[in-house]
């Protein structure tokens, strides 16, 4: 589920790619109000701090949009959009609650999750997703202040870190439980 909160980043550069950053604010605005309502129909009522902030930054650029009518900058968006995630997935971490906690205490029974070795894990699989942000947002400052810096390479940082961040979120808790494992007598 952790993977369907990203829809709306995904649907941003697409959209915006083949038709204007406007159109690609709506439709991940849009992309944002599905997830948000999945994730009320599956969570029952709640929803996940990631996947609204995805609608908050969506709907703040709409209405921006709407209001005055901006000729966008894409490099400028995409700062904006890197730097509320990065923003959102660092809140998580300076105050406790990485955003990682919502989705994992969907796959662990109730009595582990305050176990230092679960909240640890969510730490650091948040920090590596606060990583991925962070390279987004170093890679949109260098295009915007660099010249000349091809944007093929701009897609495959930002691209190759957050498929680095999803890597070790699939991979990190098999470690965890594998290390943590109780040692079965034979």
């Amino acid at each position: 589920m952790v993977f369907l909160s990203f829809l709306p980043l995904i649907v941003f550069p697409v959209v915006s790619g083949f038709f204007t950053v406007a159109s690609g604010i709506f439709a991940a605005l849009a992309a944002s109000i599905i997830v948000l309502s999945i994730d009320r129909q599956l969570s029952g009522g709640s929803v996940k701090v990631l996947n609204l902030g995805a609608f908050v930054v969506f709907a703040i650029l709409a209405a921006i949009d709407a209001i005055v009518h901006p000729v966008w900058n894409d490099l400028w968006v995409r700062l904006a959009i890197n730097l509320s995630f990065f923003g959102i997935v660092l809140w998580g971490i300076v105050t406790h609650r990485p955003f990682t906690l919502q989705y994992a205490r969907r796959q662990v029974p109730k009595e582990m999750w305050t176990s230092p070795v679960f909240l640890q894990t969510n730490d650091r699989i948040t920090a590596a997703w606060a990583g991925a942000f962070l390279v987004g947002v170093i890679v949109d400052v260098v295009r915007i202040y660099v010249p000349g810096v091809p944007p093929w390479l701009d897609s495959t940082l930002v691209i190759g870190s957050l498929v680095v961040a999803g890597w070790f979120t699939s991979w990190y808790p098999k470690y965890v439980r594998a290390k943590y494992a109780p040692i079965s007598s034979t």
